[in-house]
């Protein structure tokens, strides 16, 4: 899909302010919740110390999801605002999400040099870990946080 530039804020509304919207409003679901996520990182490069995306509001406890999809739905939203400037110490950050409705195997290529955390299994660097439905977890410097 082609992105229209100039239709959405991220492309132009730094030099006027430091947030802006990249969706539309949410809603209490699941697919909801991914969607506006899939959307929000399509503008995520425009992102940065100064301007920031803003997905909308979390929808974290309003009885529309489950504890899994909570957990995912904070962590994706966090992740957005570390997608957009760099860690401390040269760190990177990384969210394996199972966005099936099952329990699924997720992995995470090209690790290079991190080292990932005992609950992960690293073979040829990449690191899998079983996931439950909608579940995710959230890694920095691939050390659980």
């Amino acid at each position: 899909m082609e992105r229209q530039h100039h239709n959405n804020p991220a492309t132009w509304a730094g030099g006027m302010g430091n947030s802006w919207r990249t969706t539309v409003d949410i809603a209490n679901n699941w697919n909801s919740m991914t969607s506006r996520a899939d959307q929000n990182d399509e503008w995520a490069s425009y992102a940065g110390p100064g301007g920031w995306d803003d997905p909308d509001m979390l929808e974290v406890r309003n009885g529309g999801m489950t504890e899994a999809e909570y957990r995912s739905h904070f962590s994706i939203w966090a992740l957005a605002k570390v997608w957009a400037g760099p860690l401390t110490g040269n760190r990177k950050a990384v969210v394996l999400w199972n966005k099936q409705g099952y329990q699924a195997t997720i992995t995470a290529q090209s690790l290079g040099s991190l080292h990932p955390p005992p609950s992960l299994s690293v073979i040829y660097g990449r690191a899998t870990k079983h996931m439950k439905p909608h579940g995710s977890g959230f890694l920095s410097n691939f050390e659980e946080i």
